[in-house]
């Protein structure tokens, strides 16, 4: 099969990139390697801008280049796969002072890096997630997770060189106007060859959401992405208290029917007719016994996303007769 042609990203100069966003003054986020601002170009378009912190030192250009090199290579433009629309890539000498007293400056070189995203709306998933109680009804959890699903099969078995994510989080599952989820953050992703598993260099990530054969042994598969999936799955549905909850050696079965209590007192709560409270809280035993299938600490025992998918699908309620507000 001949190699898809790649896109083409425009380059944008950073004195543009400090324009659009005054000055770095619109926050939109920030983690620990990147920070996110708004852009709002003069035609009122809109896009988020990420700048990767130059204390990466050689590793800023890098990860930038790999998230260039895997996203603009995607074959289509998946619904639930974040679009890169610009990079930034610069080096200048900035004055740095070193002797307060005396007001003595060096020239220091500076790397600018960034890249420019499309903007979501509703940030990111991170921001939504609670307690099953309150917050987000259970259409849009269901909505969220399935997307979620949709891209990481994408990923993993819609290309011809499959692509681990390998940071996979709540926070870089962005949100748009209709809580549509995309995928994003690229930046420590790897295409995957004819072998299923490898061995890499540690690199940064965030330990919740590591396997347990990554964080020992540095082996890398698709069963990665599904561990941290599983985690963003009971996140969604339960709220961030529930996985500790299993990381506290809590049994199965006592999480699935805690989480089951507090959706059906919700649902009821709200005069929900239970037939549809049956069928709701059917797909939440479904996404809450899939996670756990997916954080298995054996990653010969997790279920490729193929499987996970159909899963999904065959609960999914063909007539739910109501759309909670």
């Amino acid at each position: 099969m001949p190699k898809p042609p790649s896109k083409v990203l425009k380059e944008i100069p950073y004195k543009l990139l400090k324009t659009i966003t005054g000055d770095f003054s619109k926050l939109l986020g920030s983690g620990t390697l990147r920070t996110v601002f708004k852009g709002i170009d003069d035609n009122g378009q809109v896009t988020a801008v990420k700048i990767f912190k130059d204390y990466l030192g050689g590793q800023i250009v890098k990860q930038l280049q790999n998230e260039i090199s895997i996203t603009t290579e995607f074959e289509v433009e998946h619904e639930n796969i974040i679009q890169p629309v610009g990079y930034c890539i610069e080096n200048e000498e900035v004055a740095v002072q070193y002797n307060e007293n005396e007001k003595r400056y060096m020239a220091y070189p500076a790397t600018h890096a960034a890249l420019c995203l499309e903007y979501m709306e509703n940030g990111s998933l991170r921001d939504h997630i609670s307690d099953a109680s309150e917050g987000l009804n259970w259409c849009t959890r269901y909505k969220i997770i399935k997307g979620i699903c949709d891209g990481l099969r994408y990923l993993h078995e819609r290309l011809q060189s499959p692509v681990l994510h390998l940071n996979l989080k709540p926070s870089n599952i962005l949100l748009d106007e209709n809580m549509v989820p995309k995928i994003s953050d690229f930046s420590l992703s790897t295409r995957l060859g004819e072998e299923d598993t490898r061995m890499i260099e540690p690199n940064v990530g965030t330990l919740t959401y590591m396997p347990p054969e990554f964080i020992n042994r540095l082996v890398i598969s698709k069963k990665f992405d599904i561990f941290s999936l599983g985690v963003i799955i009971i996140e969604t549905v339960a709220g961030f208290s529930i996985y500790k909850l299993l990381q506290d050696m809590m049994p199965y079965e006592e999480i699935i029917e805690l989480v089951l209590a507090k959706w059906t007192n919700r649902l009821q709560a709200m005069l929900t007719p239970q037939s549809v409270v049956e069928r709701y809280c059917g797909q939440v035993r479904t996404c809450i016994q899939m996670a756990l299938r997916c954080v298995d600490p054996d990653r010969r025992s997790r279920p490729s996303i193929g499987e996970v998918v159909a899963v999904l699908e065959a609960a999914e309620l063909q007539d739910p007769g109501l759309r909670l507000p």
